[in-house]
């Protein structure tokens, strides 16, 4: 089994937990948001490699793929319970929204990121 099939055979775990108490509360299934940008992969390879951080096109280019098939498989099992009132919600975060790696932790969301976050989640209730 693939860590990715094994990641929908999880989450149906968990959605048939949650949809099987009776209640028909909304479920989101939140995405993965491009930590990267958007930014083109050459350029980003110049920018870490300025801050010490040595990843190589190849490797931005395998983890943009990654998060690409994560949200895939996520939204197919969250379309698979649509009936039970669960829904998959889109994360993307644009420039200026994602820590630099220059902050305290690079890649996440910051002051600006999180709001957009919640942002997305309330527009799918």
């Amino acid at each position: 089994m693939t860590p990715l099939v094994a990641m929908q055979t999880d989450l149906r775990a968990a959605l048939d937990e949650i949809t099987a108490r009776g209640h028909k509360s909304r479920v989101l299934v939140g995405g993965v948001y491009d930590p990267f940008d958007d930014v083109d992969a050459t350029v980003l390879q110049a920018v870490y490699a300025s801050y010490g951080a040595n990843l190589t096109v190849g490797e931005i280019t395998w983890l943009r793929g990654l998060r690409a098939d994560l949200n895939t498989a996520m939204q197919q099992v969250a379309t698979e319970y649509a009936k039970k009132n669960v829904s998959f919600v889109p994360i993307d975060l644009s420039a200026g929204q994602i820590q630099t790696l220059a902050d305290f932790a690079p890649f996440h969301p910051n002051d600006l990121g999180q709001p957009a976050i919640a942002d997305a989640f309330n527009a799918a209730l």
